[in-house]
């Protein structure tokens, strides 16, 4: 967890300013003004969401005298809403930035003192040319690092700020001293859930408030928070997902009637809930296809958004600052994706492909592990044992646009049939945003990585391995009135024509007057070619309504003979119906009778 140490009140720093500048001196008619930022959208599913940039606009105030010390203020920024600020922390500081005038990569200098104590300046002069370049040239400080005051601000303390009074800038307009403050990640995911949209404001103010005089504009929208996933999936639409028979291989056909050892195990579809939701780790160098995950790029011009899940890097930086990774602003990897299948049933393999194509320009990268460093993966299989039937697969995104995008992801099923069949049982699949994490405060990048998110993902069934079997329906039987029937049943899986002989008990389940418990037949009687034979006088005494039989194994036919026992002439016998399987849980739906088919409901033959 982050070290809560670090965070410095405004008052305790107050002290560094002493001596700087006096009051009379330094901001007489100096104003500052908000605005010029981009607003970006944010996921409300992220716990590391990158804020837009707070920009102010300084006019006017007196000048620093050449060689004077230019006044120092400390600048604070306040999270409006209750959101902690989530920006990694480096060294004594953290990742966010304060820069001024927007100076030009080869400009940037970075203060060279602790983040808690500040650098200082000395006033260049009055003229226009001298304060165009105060902020430029070998030892003018120009880029301050922030540091965690609370857990919902950032602190940057004794920043020398220099009133461009009267000066012009190259155009000829007056001169305008830009304060930007960049690199604030929040943690977006306190407000997932929501309705509607939500504004991320954000309010700065200054000590000594006189020395850096910031309008009530000051108060600004950073952020647009918006759910950033929608995640659907595609299976068999009910309990259960798909539906497959036990005894039997995986194998589906294709278009050109060949045989695939595989079949449907679930397809996942990511969506962006807007535009930007999917982002590279940065802008890559265009010398790979996943160059934007494996090159690291400078993004170093000031006000540039770039929709990358890095934000403003310098890697020219001194020491951790520009160091990757772990850098300031500097991202561990991409968007990532993940599905998570739980609960595989033994002896089943699910595969997928490591390279996946969306819609527009969306591409996906397998990478080895959720929160590790970007390490692209051949293909992906995983086959479950009876101790190890989870996992979780994770794709990175190397490619995107502005649009909304989306991506289908495919997963396949195999397994043999008998006598190595899978076990029995329903398997989940899970589809999110990568790596999830419970740490939603500011942490280096040893601890927590950028970016993180919460976990909000469902889990619905994706598919299920049932037992093979035949379900017998004799209407009418009865012990009653003098009357008793034969009930006999026969496995017919043995034949000449190559069929995999199966073998199981069968249960029969009565219905009606003095019904009794179920019956189940002996094992070794339902064996292959073998028949079991018996009365209702036998299995349920003085009983009559009508049995459903389950068989545990496929093939089965039955056949029942109504006899008045004690006579010769009044008889008759019927085969059994079968009742069609149904992956509905077993359960059997009305349907009209001009349907045919797997969960075409109930239509009785014989």
């Amino acid at each position: 967890m982050a070290d809560f140490r670090r965070w410095i009140p405004v008052l305790a720093v107050l002290a560094i300013i002493i001596g700087t500048a006096s009051t009379a001196n330094a901001q007489a008619g100096l104003s500052c003004i908000a605005g010029g930022a981009v607003i970006p959208q944010l996921r409300s599913e992220g716990i590391t969401e990158l804020t837009g940039d707070l920009v102010y606009n300084c006019v006017g105030g007196k000048p620093t005298i050449i060689g004077q010390q230019i006044p120092r203020v400390n600048i604070q920024v306040f999270m409006n809403s209750p959101l902690a600020i989530t920006s990694r922390l480096i060294g004594a500081g953290d990742e966010a930035l304060l820069m001024i005038d927007e100076p030009d990569p080869a400009d940037q200098l970075l203060c060279d003192q602790s983040p808690t104590i500040g650098c200082q300046l000395t006033g260049t002069g009055a003229g226009d040319a001298a304060q165009q370049a105060a902020y430029k040239g070998p030892g003018r400080f120009n880029v301050f690092q922030g540091v965690p005051a609370a857990l919902n601000s950032v602190l940057f303390t004794a920043v020398p700020v220099d009133p461009p009074g009267t000066a012009l800038d190259s155009s000829g307009n007056p001169l305008a001293r830009v304060i930007r403050i960049t690199n604030i990640r929040v943690n977006a995911s306190a407000f997932h859930g929501a309705a509607g949209v939500t504004n991320l404001t954000a309010l700065t103010s200054a000590s000594p408030s006189q020395t850096l005089p910031i309008n009530q504009q000051g108060i600004q929208t950073i952020g647009i928070i918006l759910q950033g996933l929608v995640v659907s999936y595609t299976n068999s639409p009910q309990p259960g997902g798909f539906s497959y028979q036990q005894c039997f291989p995986s194998q589906t056909v294709n278009t050109d009637d060949n045989p695939d050892s595989f079949v449907e195990a679930g397809i996942v579809t990511f969506t962006e809930g807007f535009g930007t939701s999917f982002k590279t780790r940065g802008i890559g160098d265009n010398s790979a296809e996943d160059a934007t995950a494996t090159v690291v790029v400078d993004q170093n011009t000031p006000g540039q958004f770039f929709n990358t899940e890095t934000g403003f890097y310098n890697s020219q930086f001194p020491g951790s600052m520009g160091a990757a990774p772990g850098g300031a602003g500097l991202a561990d990897f991409g968007t990532r994706l993940k599905v998570t299948f739980t609960n595989i049933q033994a002896g089943v393999t699910i595969t997928a492909d490591a390279f996946q194509a969306g819609s527009g320009f969306l591409e996906l990268q397998g990478t080895a592990s959720e929160g590790g460093p970007y390490n692209p993966v051949g293909g992906f299989s995983f086959t479950a044992t009876s101790s190890s039937n989870s996992f979780t697969w994770v794709w990175e995104v190397i490619d995107a646009s502005l649009a909304v995008e989306s991506v289908d992801i495919r997963f396949t099923a195999s397994w043999s049939g008998p006598p190595n069949q899978p076990a029995l049982g329903t398997s989940q699949i899970s589809g999110w945003f990568a790596p999830t994490s419970t740490d939603t405060v500011a942490e280096t990048e040893a601890v927590a990585p950028i970016p993180r998110f919460q976990d909000f993902s469902v889990n619905p069934d994706a598919f299920t391995i049932q037992k093979c079997q035949t379900h017998l329906l004799f209407p009418f039987v009865t012990n009653q009135l003098g009357f008793d029937t034969g009930i006999a049943i026969t496995n017919t899986s043995t034949d000449q024509y190559g069929t995999t002989p199966q073998s199981g008990p069968c249960s029969l389940y009565f219905y009606g007057l003095n019904a009794p418990a179920v019956f189940t037949t002996p094992s070794d009687v339902t064996s292959a070619g073998g028949p079991f034979a018996s009365t209702v006088l036998t299995m349920a005494p003085n009983f009559q309504g009508y049995i459903i039989a389950d068989c545990d194994f496929q093939y089965a036919h039955g056949f029942a003979f109504v006899t008045k026992v004690g006579t010769t002439d009044v008889a008759m016998g019927y085969l059994a119906l079968i009742i069609p399987d149904s992956p509905f849980g077993g359960a059997r739906l009305p349907q009209d009778f001009t349907r045919k088919g797997e969960a075409s409901g109930e239509q009785l033959t014989n």
